[in-house]
């Protein structure tokens, strides 16, 4: 969160601050305010959200930067901080805080994920951006491109995005069956 911030701020006593790019609204900047939050509220339902969007999106992200920056520009350092950091902290929550995955949590996923997709629609109509990239895919190569044109690839993202989703559920099925099992002995 701290490097969001940061990197906003600057931007903003430069002068280069840009309403289309800079706003804390590409998703994983985002979650770096909304994973603080969901440790601290401890709230079932979003941990599960969380898991999902980051291993899955997050973790996407990791595999296909979309980086115009290179190594030792600071944007460089942020976006693999952020991301990275995103997926270490809910392995670190899965293991150490207990964290558990719920079938249900797949489908608040998705509709999450369409609740945040609308609102990027309305932030990118007024600030000229392009968040989570409702408008176009990123210039860098991406699963996207592999998901037809706009807006085909946004409906084709849905039934990729619920497949990973189900794919990623499954080491959380089987903790919990082996958890089950323990329990029996």
């Amino acid at each position: 969160m701290s490097l969001v911030i940061f990197h906003i701020l600057v931007k903003v006593f430069l002068g280069s601050f840009e309403y289309s790019k800079d706003l804390p609204f590409h998703l994983c900047n985002l979650l770096t305010f909304i994973l603080p939050l969901a440790i601290y509220l401890k709230k079932k339902w979003l941990n599960g959200v969380l898991y999902f969007w980051i291993l899955v999106g997050t973790f996407q992200a990791l595999l296909t930067p979309d980086l115009k920056e290179g190594f030792p520009h600071f944007v460089y350092f942020r976006f693999w901080t952020v991301h990275a950091g995103l997926v270490i902290i809910v392995l670190f929550a899965l293991a150490r805080l207990d964290w558990k995955v719920e079938k249900q949590h797949i489908i608040y996923a998705v509709l999450f994920a369409n609740v945040f997709l609308a609102l990027s629609i309305v932030v990118n109509y007024y600030s000229g951006g392009n968040y989570f990239y409702s408008l176009k895919k990123p210039d860098a190569a991406t699963l996207l491109d592999y998901l037809g044109d706009w807006p085909w690839y946004l409906l084709n993202g849905q039934f990729v995005m619920l497949i990973l989703f189900c794919i990623y559920y499954i080491p959380m099925f089987i903790m919990e069956e082996r958890r089950k099992v323990n329990k029996v002995n």
